[in-house]
């Protein structure tokens, strides 16, 4: 078993698999989690996963979402959940493939940031006709 620190683990993924300048890549592994510098990665638990690093897995994963430029990705993948980091692709995922949803990307990327699953894009899909979109992503979020 072997453990590292997450902000450099975080660090040496998004390396290998980013095009992003490295300021954004410091940026984005370094403020994504409060307590970073002291959070250890076992890498036994991320042997399905590309990286070790959720944060660089949600980003990996993101790739595949065309429709969302590299700053974009960073910002829906910082505070992924631990382990696989692909709750907020899930849940970004489930938004674009609705049709005629009425919800910007900005608000999608704040709904998706740091969720386990697509719970809170059916919450907010579930909710239409309720209330307004600002109260609808508080309720979901």
């Amino acid at each position: 078993i072997t453990s590292t620190n997450a902000t450099t683990q975080c660090l040496e993924d998004m390396l290998i698999t980013s095009s992003n300048n490295n300021k954004d890549i410091i940026r984005f592994c370094t403020s994504a989690y409060p307590e970073a510098y002291s959070l250890t990665i076992n890498s036994d638990s991320y042997s399905n996963y590309p990286f070790r690093s959720p944060l660089a897995n949600c980003y990996h994963l993101s790739s595949n979402i065309t429709s969302l430029p590299p700053n974009n990705r960073m910002m829906l993948c910082t505070n992924s959940p631990p382990i696989s980091g692909d709750g907020p692709i899930n849940c970004i995922n489930y938004i674009l493939s609705k049709q005629f949803i009425d919800i910007n990307i900005h608000d999608s990327i704040q709904l998706c940031q740091g969720s386990l699953t697509s719970g809170p894009a059916k919450c907010f899909i579930e909710s239409k006709g309720y209330s307004t979109i600002p109260d609808r992503l508080d309720l979901c979020i």
